[in-house]
This record gives structure tokens, C-alpha cells and sequence, in this order.
């Protein structure tokens, strides 16, 4: 009876987002208890028959970052005061996928007996919601049994709805493993395994630690639990003494020996760098901002797609700001007139966290430098009145200091001579110093980087840029000292973030407000024994800037450089954890360490030309090496079709990786006939064409029908139509003929009646060979035989046709070509001649064990294709991002401030959409929107990045890229050709 009354007490009305008309959900039943002063319900929902599989009933193992889960939902207003809860059925092996069940069991909690008035929201169909409104009375609600276990199911249902958003979502910084065990402690619940987890191989805390390179998101969710899970932690004593703890011990090469007489040619400024810093040296500052503007359309608009949220961490603002310098006028002001040459240099690859970043100016003109840039310097000092300003000296050198507690400036700047020193630390100054009073090596005294500027990478004219990682430096970042450090800073900014998650925890459960430590720790949301910092330092919340901050190692905006922490002992938990990594790291080596080159030509066409020595013993390198090492064979771009999109060319070693290739080879064709044809070079390359854009759009729009044979006949045929080549040097053409027939023979031995082989008209002389499925094969898949082209056979008008799916062959010049289209062989044809009427004089040629080619510039039919694509990952990354606005905003910390600076204090980071469009968040619908891609319910689906978005300027940008990689006898050395329009 109570179930009749609750059915006739739903308020039907229109569905928010996508659906049909009104209607009205079969609520089952209704109940509540009255606990702690608060009341407990149930409320069981009858499936509606219009919803669709939710992602916890999905293969859980293959959860990716890609949408926002689609479960089932009951929304209170505010979330906070009514936070409802599926309750899952949970299979007995975690990594299944939840049951589909036909009744939505929720379970909530709110104030005694507050009115309900819920919105039920579930998935359907075309990745559509519906929404209905539901209003309760607790006076028709009976009671739920087992009522004193009430509280506990409604807190398993919280603890699980945590875990199933982690996976989705990618739980970035770890806020829903977080929140998950924070709630299993405060009702004492028993721990579990994460509800969703992406089916990636976790290695243990200790090794992450020590192996990971950049930042701390990759290790903060293992270092929470595994801090809130811990029975025994180790706080040991610091007795082991840091130099006596062996580091890598691989050899350097004999580098005096190699360069022989041969002069280093280098600038300056290498005299003044530290040995063990990074070197990145510039002819004049325009080449270098000329490089970051390129590098910063690169990486918003492809690099960063590659990660799931888009975030910025604005490294390159950050050190223009601390340094009081300017970004979009330096070029202007520091002209070769003024500088004469400029040099970045730092002693850690950390420069996302926070890192010591040095400036070395040379200057052409000391008072015109001084007058450009003292003006910012007095800018910066306006700006942050609070900052403390000073002028200490070291080295009988004065250095003059603007620094805030927060290091949004943190200046420290010195004349050495002529060249004007800007660093970001007091540590890293005072090494630059140490090395001009020569109580340090210097980088320009190293015989590996006399060595590097001497033989591979001399200085030349037309070198803009040159970016050097020393013998010292590498080992220095995977030495003792800096391993441990950062392993201790990892430490501490887990605890900034399971600081900052607490604050959010605290604001999901209560509301918003402006909680203190105190009001943290007396409500539950943070447990203080959690937060640790190796160094003793203390964690506090300052509530006015809503920020987590440490007194030793600051904040996420930017954390306290390595090059400023002591670190004279470790423990010995941290010796024998270091030990573990070098033993792991030293595995990988052959002989010696690898110093590594890299030269930049900045102009209409960017060159980066890398030298790396020696390689690693075990890495992708090295196993190719195997097959594509040797003598490096001259490939001539000249001869590339002009269709040409995509291509790809790798030498053949004569060795046993070749073999084995030429052994599978032979076993494919069930024949032991001879392969000595093949030469010294294979190729792949993809011409321009229209054919993949149908099968791309038809995956993005979830086209596909369910007779499974009539679509994968559409595939094939669309395969088909597109123009895909593979070739193979040719250096016996009888042996080849040989090979062909014997394979013939096989096919028709094995599958009669399944091919033909059709001798197509000769075009200029050359043959070509049709290898076409019967009609009888073709109709099995679907597919109707396509009717000849004619009668008779001319050049350019043969009698098979060639509309139908089929391989075609053709031996052209020294190579043997097998392709999806015969007009590709035809194009081919056509370029070799007009290459040869050309002569060689002009054409560009060049030296490589591998070469990749890449042709944007041509891409017309293909465009579509590739902007879809490229559109569809920065959906993805908009939708990622938006998770996280709506997790900030039901965590009630989205205020009248800007999102941007929300995002920083919370997240460490901003917030940038991959097609240039903007944020914002609805606070009445408690839903984050993009200007782009729309609301995070129902985003949109573009074919095509928005006109003047990013990602269309970078395609715009781009003719050619050219990547070649050549193997040397003591290492390899690699050339990227980026050529602008």
C-alpha cells in the first residue's frame, strides 16, 4: 500500500537533456530510518525501458580516460545536504563488470526528515540523458530493514560511488581514492579494491618513486593509500652518509681520445656553466623566442592532446615572471645590438614542479642592457610591494634579490663581466659564481662537451640554438642525492594534495565554506598523521588563499628547487631503495654514459639535429639497431610521388634479425624458394586520399549496422580504395620473378578459386599485376563484382577493372611495389622519369638507417580525416577537464573567483581547452560548460576544429616533416625537418 501512495506522490514533467516526452518512473518502494539524528532512505527504482548500459556494467578492465561515466542518479539540491547513492551489486572478481539488474536500488542520507525533492537521471540512447524530478514524503516511506546497518550501507554506497568515478574520470591528483578510503575510516568500514580501475600494470609506490621523471600525479594516488592503508610507516634516521652511497657507476667514453686535436667551437657562456647543469645556448634571443612561440603552438594544440585533461602548468609564464623579465618584448628590446648571445642552464629536468632556472645574458652593450631591462625589474617590484628586497654577496660578486614568501618573483641577478646573470635561486647563482672564481668545473672544460662541440656538433654560422645534456648532469639526475630528493619531494606534495583533497572532501560532505585545519581534522575529512614531509616542515592551510602550502617546500604553484634542499644522509630504507634503482638502471647500459647534442636551425624550415652516445643496451634502440643498423642508404625525397602523405623508409641490415624476417618470409609463402632478391631498404608510404574519412566517421558515429558481414564488406572496400604502398629494394629481378611464381603457385594450391592474377596493360613499358578476389570470394563478403571497363586493352584504359578490391604489383626502377591501386604504381612511374629528366643536381638526397616523411602541406582529400581526428582527442581532453570543474564545483570551491586561479590553488595547474575555447561553470544546474564543446552532460561533436582554433593554425603552419635516424659506431644521431609554409 505504501508503494501505491509513494507511485502516486511522483511529480511526472519534460526531461532535461535529450528523450522524449514526460514520464513518469515506477518507484518500487520507499523507506527510511531515523539515525543520529538524520534520516536514512531507500528508494528502489523500476529500470526505465529507454536507459542503456551504465559504465560499471561495462568491461571494467578497459575503462579509459576518454567520458564522463554514464550511471544512474539521484540528485538532491543542494548535492550536499541529499547525497543519494546508487547501491551496486558487486560480482565476486573485482575486475567484472556489475551485473545488469532491472531494479536501481539508491540509497541516501539528509537531515531528519527534510522534504525529497530528487532528480532521477539516467542514460540513454545516442549518449543522450533523461531527467525527471521526484518529490518524497517521509511520511509515506515505511521502514528500512536492518536499520541500525543503515548508515553503513549508505556509507559503502559513497566509498563505491568514489571508486566506480575514478576510473572515468582518471581521479587526476587522486581526490576519489582519496575520498573512498577517507570515507571507509570514518564509518569504519573494511578496505577494498578500487570499484574501477584502468587496466594498466601498477608498480609499487617505491618504485615509482625513484623511476618517475616529471611531476608527482603519476605517484599521488598510490602514495595516499598507501599512506591510509599503511600498518607501519617509515619515519627511520637519517645515519647513512649521502657519498657513501655508490651511484651508477658506468664508464665515460675516452672523449679526449676521441676528438684528438680537433678544437672545441663553442660561445661563452659555457665557461660560466656549472659542469653538471644543462646547457641550452642561443645566438640571439629572437631565434630563441621564435623556438617557444612554435614550440607553445606545437604543444597546445598535439602534444598536449596526448594528455587526458589539457592541463597548463605555465612553466614558461612562471619563469618570465620570476625572473622580472619580459616574454612578448624581449625580442624587441634585446636585439643583436645589445646581446650577443644568451644561455638557459638549471641543474634538474624538473621545470614543471619547480626548478632552479638560470638566464646568462652576454651583452654587446652593458648600460643598453641594463637600460632595457631595469625598467621590469621596477615593474615587477610595484607589482609585489610584499616581496623583500636586497643585495647579498658571494664570491666578491653582489647580487641583487627581489623575492615573495610565495616565489611568484624570486629574482636573483649578477654581473659577471659582461654577462648579465638572471636566476630564479640563490643556490644556482652562487654555482654560476663559484664557477667563474673556478672553485667548480665548468661545462666549457668537460671533455665530453669539448668532445660534442668539437666532432659531431661544432659550432657553426648557421646554428641558432644548441641544447646539451652532460656526462655530469645525467648522472647527476639519476644519482643518489637527486633521486632521493625528489623522492622527498614527492613525499610532501603527496601530502599538499591529500591536504587540498581534504579541503574538497570537507566541502563535498558539508557545503561550501572556508574550512581551517582544526574544522578538517574535528569533522573527519583529514587525518593529520597522514601529511608528511621528510624535512619536518610544517603543512598549513591558509584559508584566506585557499591554498595547501609547506614552510619547506612551498606550494603546487611552484615547489622549492632541489638545488635549495640539504640532503648530507639518508636513511637506510632510502639507500637500499636507491641501490634497487641503480641495479635496475645499470642494466640498461653497455659500456658508457650517454651525453647527449642538440643543434637547432630556426627559419622557415626548424631543424633539430640530435647526437646521442652510446645507446642503451637494451632499449628500442638497440633492438632495431639489429635490423636497421649498418651503413645508412641514401634516400631520395625528390622521388616521393607529389600524392605522397605518410612515408616511411628503414635499411636492411645483412645480419641475423634479417634473417629471422626473411625466415618468416619464406615460411608465409609455404615455399623454401630463395629471397636473395631483397636488398638493402623496404618502404610504406600512404597517399593522399579521401577513402579513410568513411571509415573514421563511422566509428565516431557509431554507425555500424548489426549485420556484421555487410559491414565489414564496407571495410574492405574502403581499405581498398585508399592508396597504400609497400616496397622492397630489388637487387635480383630473376630471383624475384622466381619468388613471385613459387608464391603463386602456393596460393593456388591452398585457396583455388579464391584470386586471379590479371596482367594489366603495360604503362610505359612496365608491367603491372592485378591480384583480385573471384567474384564467388567477393560475393561471400558481400560485396557485388564490379563489371570490367571495357574492351581491349590500351594504356590508359585496360579491360579489368580496377574499381573493385585487389592488390596490384609492379617491379619499377630497383624496387619491388605492391599496392591497394594501380594508379599509385602508375604516379610512381611518372616521378621516377621526371626525376631522372631532371638530372641529380639539385636533388635532395639524404643518409639514414630510417627516415619518416610527412606531407600536411598535402593533405587535401585526407584533411577531413585527419581534423576529425584530431577534433576527437580534443573532445576528449574538453570532457576530462570538465570532470574536474564539476568535481570542483560539487565540492562547493568554485567562488567568485576566476576558474583559472581555482584551478591553481586546487589542482596545481590551469585548465586549457585543446580548441582554444573557454570554461564556465552553472552553479543552478551544478554543470561545467565549454564554449566550444558545450555542457559536460551533452557535449557537442564537431566533424572539424572551430576556425582559428590551435589546432587548424598548426595544420596551416606545416608543409613537410622529415625525421631521419642514422646509427654511428658510437651511438646514433637523429634530424627532425620541420618545414612552415
Amino acid at each position: 500500500m505504501r508503494c501505491f501512495v509513494t507511485a502516486l506522490c511522483i511529480v511526472a514533467a519534460s526531461p532535461l537533456a535529450l528523450g522524449g516526452g514526460p514520464q513518469t518512473p515506477a518507484v518500487l518502494s520507499f523507506s527510511a530510518a531515523d539515525i543520529d539524528g538524520r534520516s536514512v532512505f531507500e528508494i528502489v527504482i523500476a529500470r526505465p525501458d529507454d536507459m542503456t548500459s551504465m559504465t560499471i556494467e561495462q568491461d571494467r578492465r578497459q575503462t579509459t580516460y576518454t567520458v564522463w561515466p554514464r550511471f544512474a542518479e539521484l540528485r538532491g539540491d543542494p548535492a550536499w545536504k541529499f547525497p543519494v547513492y546508487l547501491e551496486w551489486v558487486l560480482p565476486e572478481q573485482t575486475w567484472r563488470p556489475v551485473a545488469r539488474v532491472d531494479r536501481l536500488t539508491f540509497v541516501g542520507r539528509c537531515g531528519k526528515r527534510d522534504a525529497l525533492s530528487l532528480m532521477f537521471r539516467y542514460p540513454v540512447a545516442d549518449g543522450g540523458w533523461k531527467s525527471v524530478p521526484i518529490s518524497l514524503r517521509f511520511a509515506d516511506a515505511g521502514e528500512m530493514k536492518d536499520a541500525p546497518s543503515a548508515t553503513t550501507r549508505w556509507a559503502t554506497a559513497q566509498a563505491n560511488w568514489f571508486g566506480a568515478l575514478a576510473g572515468p574520470t582518471g581521479d587526476m591528483g587522486g581526490f576519489y581514492a582519496f575520498a573512498a578510503q577517507q570515507t571507509r575510516r570514518q564509518h569504519e568500514l573494511p578496505d577494498a579494491e578500487p570499484l574501477v580501475r584502468p587496466f594498466r600494470r601498477r608498480e609499487r609506490p617505491e618504485e615509482q618513486l625513484y623511476n618517475i621523471t616529471t611531476g608527482a600525479l603519476a605517484v599521488q594516488e598510490s602514495l595516499q593509500l598507501d599512506r591510509m592503508t599503511a600498518t607501519d610507516r617509515d619515519r627511520s634516521q637519517r645515519t647513512v652518509p649521502m657519498k657513501d652511497i655508490a651511484a651508477v657507476t658506468i664508464r665515460s667514453h675516452p672523449f679526449d681520445t676521441m676528438r684528438g686535436d680537433r678544437q672545441a667551437i663553442h660561445g661563452s657562456l659555457a665557461g660560466l656553466t656549472p659542469h653538471d647543469f644543462y646547457y641550452a645556448r642561443f645566438a640571439n634571443v629572437g631565434k630563441l623566442m621564435e623556438l617557444l612561440d612554435f614550440s607553445d603552438l606545437w604543444g597546445t594544440s598535439l602534444l598536449r592532446l596526448t594528455s587526458a585533461s589539457g592541463e597548463d602548468y605555465g612553466v614558461r609564464e612562471r619563469a618570465f615572471r620570476q625572473l622580472c623579465l619580459p616574454d612578448s618584448d624581449l625580442t624587441r628590446l634585446l636585439g643583436p645590438a645589445v646581446i650577443s648571445e644568451v644561455a638557459m642552464v638549471g641543474s634538474d629536468p624538473y621545470l614543471r614542479d619547480g626548478s632552479d632556472f638560470s638566464v646568462l645574458l652576454g651583452a654587446r652593450s652593458k648600460p643598453a642592457l641594463q637600460a632595457a631591462l631595469e625598467p621590469f625589474f621596477s615593474a615587477a617590484r610595484r607589482k609585489f610591494p610584499e616581496a623583500s628586497e636586497d643585495t647579498i654577496e658571494h664570491g666578491g660578486i653582489a647580487i641583487q634579490r627581489l623575492v615573495d614568501a610565495r616565489r611568484r618573483v624570486s629574482c636573483h641577478r649578477a654581473w659577471i663581466a659582461n654577462v648579465w646573470i638572471y636566476s630564479n635561486s640563490a643556490a644556482a647563482i652562487k654555482r654560476i659564481i663559484d664557477v667563474h672564481n673556478e672553485k667548480r668545473p665548468s661545462l666549457a672544460d668537460e671533455p665530453d662537451f669539448k668532445y660534442m662541440r668539437a666532432v659531431p656538433l661544432a659550432l657553426e654560422p648557421e646554428e641558432d640554438g644548441f641544447l646539451y645534456l652532460s656526462d655530469a648532469f645525467i648522472r647527476h639526475v639519476v644519482g643518489p642525492e637527486l633521486r632521493i630528493k625528489q623522492k622527498r619531494r614527492l613525499e610532501a606534495v603527496t601530502s599538499l594534495k591529500m591536504l587540498t583533497n581534504a579541503v574538497m572532501f570537507h566541502g563535498y560532505q558539508n557545503g561550501p565554506g572556508k574550512p581551517s585545519m582544526d574544522d578538517l581534522i574535528a569533522a573527519g575529512s583529514l587525518n593529520a598523521d597522514d601529511l608528511y614531509d621528510p624535512e619536518g616542515g610544517v603543512f598549513t592551510w591558509e584559508v584566506d588563499r585557499e591554498l595547501a602550502r609547506n614552510s619547506v617546500y612551498g606550494d603546487l604553484s611552484f615547489l622549492t628547487p632541489l638545488i635549495e634542499i640539504d640532503a648530507t644522509k639518508a636513511t637506510q630504507p632510502e639507500r637500499e631503495q636507491y641501490e634497487q634503482f641503480r641495479d635496475r638502471y645499470s642494466r640498461y647500459w653497455r659500456n658508457y654514459f650517454d651525453p647527449i647534442g642538440v643543434r637547432f636551425k630556426i627559419g622557415k624550415t626548424i631543424s633539430v639535429e640530435t647526437y646521442i652516445l652510446p645507446l642503451i643496451d637494451l632499449s628500442e634502440y638497440g633492438r632495431f639497431e639489429d635490423l636497421a643498423g649498418g651503413e645508412p642508404v641514401e634516400i631520395d625525397i625528390d622521388r616521393f610521388t607529389d600524392q605522397t602523405l605518410l612515408r616511411w623508409v628503414m635499411h636492411l641490415r645483412q645480419g641475423a634479425a634479417r634473417q629471422q624476417a626473411l625466415m618468416f618470409v619464406r615460411m608465409f609463402a609455404g615455399t623454401n624458394v630463395a629471397t636473395d632478391w631483397i636488398g638493402d631498404w623496404v618502404t610504406f608510404w600512404v597517399e593522399d586520399t579521401d577513402a579513410f574519412h568513411k571509415l573514421v566517421k563511422a566509428e565516431f558515429d557509431k554507425e555500424f549496422a548489426d549485420d556484421q558481414r555487410q559491414n565489414l564488406a564496407g571495410n574492405v572496400v574502403d581499405i581498398f580504395s585508399a592508396s597504400l604502398v609497400f616496397g622492397v629494394h630489388c637487387k635480383n629481378k630473376v630471383s624475384l620473378a622466381a619468388f613471385l611464381m613459387a608464391l603463386r603457385t602456393m596460393l593456388m594450391q591452398v585457396s583455388p578459386n579464391t584470386v586471379v592474377f590479371n596482367n594489366l596493360a603495360p604503362y610505359k613499358q612496365v608491367g603491372i599485376v592485378q591480384i583480385a578476389p573471384t567474384p564467388n570470394s567477393l560475393r561471400q563478403f558481400g560485396i557485388q563484382p564490379e563489371a570490367a571497363t571495357g574492351e581491349g586493352e590500351t594504356a590508359t584504359q585496360p579491360a579489368v577493372s580496377e574499381r573493385g578490391p585487389a592488390l596490384y604489383y609492379a617491379t619499377i626502377d630497383d624496387g619491388f611495389y605492391l599496392s591497394t591501386q594501380a594508379q599509385t604504381l602508375r604516379n610512381l612511374i611518372d616521378k621516377l622519369a621526371a626525376a631522372e629528366d631532371d638530372g641529380s643536381a639539385d636533388r635532395k638526397s639524404v643518409a639514414a638507417n630510417v627516415l619518416l616523411y610527412a606531407a600536411p602541406g598535402a593533405a587535401e582529400a585526407v584533411r577531413p580525416t585527419v581534423s576529425l581526428l584530431l577534433e576527437h582527442r580534443a573532445r576528449q581532453a574538453s570532457i576530462r577537464n570538465m570532470t574536474q570543474l564539476w568535481l570542483l564545483g560539487r565540492c562547493g570551491v568554485l567562488d567568485e573567483r576566476r576558474l583559472d586561479q581555482i584551478c591553481r590553488s586546487y589542482l596545481g595547474y590551469r585548465l586549457r581547452c585543446p580548441d582554444g575555447g573557454q570554461y564556465s561553470y552553472d552553479p543552478a544546474a551544478s554543470e561545467p560548460v565549454s564554449s566550444i564543446h558545450g555542457p559536460l552532460s551533452q557535449p557537442r561533436r564537431l566533424d572539424t576544429p572551430p576556425e582559428g582554433s590551435p589546432l587548424n593554425r598548426l595544420l596551416d603552419t606545416l608543409d613537410t616533416v622529415t625525421a631521419r635516424l642514422e646509427f654511428t659506431d658510437d651511438g646514433l644521431s637523429t634530424a627532425v625537418e620541420i618545414r612552415r609554409r
